[in-house]
């Protein structure tokens, strides 16, 4: 109960953020939200084994986390996971208010709260979430082309988890300017989706293939030995023809909203939202491959309110897009809690509780 009235406190909160002239509200709404993240009480299964890693060093993690653990040494593992909350929410609340139309914030904060994947994931992958977090702040970089500091940026994120190094390529996302003609065309929207069907329809075979692709990858390179577990959680889910039309719809309304996009960012912010849905049918039960997707989907915080901005209000379509939204992440964030984690996060307490 506590989590989810927190949860309203915060998006009403991010509402009058972007409706009044009071805008740094927003970081009072992401101040609850590190609190809930700070004060957690074993909040997912990998939680446990951070904490046990704390107290008793383990050497197969990464260097930077290494050093992360021992400079927190005197202060204890709550004190670790304060800060790391309270860092990674400015980040997030940082990226809302430069990118985000003031109106949806309450959008963005909806998304990131009531949707598992990605709150409860930093609450629970503190590695991982903590390089996300890094390559979100290299994004500034990116849209300024200055790639050396992006590239340092995502660099750093390595040092705390591998799989940030996977971000490399996207620094060059940089040079896109502008939109070509022919990707506003209402056939390049019909080309996306049928390119999602197929990956649907071929998510078996294909996602078999990306498995052995990255079984080989890790027999390559020892380093990248300790994410085989990520592996073992190869199984792949059924996806309801609910979600599948939605997925769908969305790839359409992001291809469409480029009409009216004239700003770099926003447009870069929109691609990362198309490659997360297209990789999303190989997503559902690959461990490995959801620790990559989750690099650019976490943009969706972002993306999805800047689509809503930019749909037509005349017929309220904004709103119905938003209502849609809402359905959609607790749908799947119910889903993954019930898959992946099973049901420890819907017992969240406080610490202090």
């Amino acid at each position: 109960m506590t989590f989810i009235t927190a949860g309203f406190f915060a998006i009403i909160l991010a509402y009058f953020a972007g409706h009044t002239k009071y805008k740094k509200l927003l970081y009072f709404s992401f101040l609850i939200i590190a609190i809930i993240m700070g004060f957690q009480t074993y909040a997912g299964a990998d939680i446990y084994d951070y904490e046990k890693w704390f107290y008793y060093q383990s050497y197969e993690m990464e260097i930077g986390w290494l050093w992360l653990n021992k400079l927190f040494s005197p202060l204890g593992f709550r004190a670790l996971l304060i800060c790391l909350s309270l860092f990674e929410s400015f980040v997030l609340c940082r990226l809302i208010l430069k990118y985000v139309p003031k109106k949806w914030y309450w959008l963005s904060v909806l998304i990131f709260y009531f949707t598992p994947g990605y709150m409860f994931f930093y609450m629970s992958g503190l590695r991982q979430a903590l390089a996300i977090t890094l390559f979100i702040l290299a994004f500034d970089y990116i849209i300024d082309k200055k790639f050396i500091k992006a590239i340092i940026l995502i660099l750093v994120a390595a040092l705390f988890h591998k799989t940030a190094l996977i971000c490399l390529p996207l620094v060059f996302f940089g040079y896109i300017s502008e939109y070509k003609q022919y990707h506003k065309t209402l056939f390049f929207s019909i080309v996306i989706c049928l390119v999602f069907v197929v990956f649907y329809s071929l998510r078996v075979n294909l996602s078999t293939l990306v498995d052995e692709g990255i079984v080989f990858f890790f027999n390559l390179n020892n380093d990248f030995s300790k994410y085989y577990n990520y592996l073992d959680m190869y199984e792949i889910f059924e996806i309801s023809i609910f979600i599948l039309i939605f997925d769908i719809a969305l790839l359409f309304c992001a291809v469409q909203s480029l009409r009216k996009t004239k700003t770099k960012q926003d447009v870069i912010l929109i691609i990362f939202l198309l490659l997360s849905i297209l990789t999303q049918p190989f997503v559902y039960g690959m461990g490995a491959l959801f620790r990559i997707f989750l690099y650019v989907s976490m943009f969706s915080i972002a993306s999805i309110p800047i689509i809503a901005s930019k749909m037509d209000s005349k017929y309220g379509l904004n709103y119905i897009f938003a209502i849609a939204i809402i359905y959609w992440s607790l749908h799947q964030g119910i889903g993954f809690i019930n898959t992946i984690q099973g049901s420890e996060y819907l017992n969240y307490h406080f610490s202090f509780n």
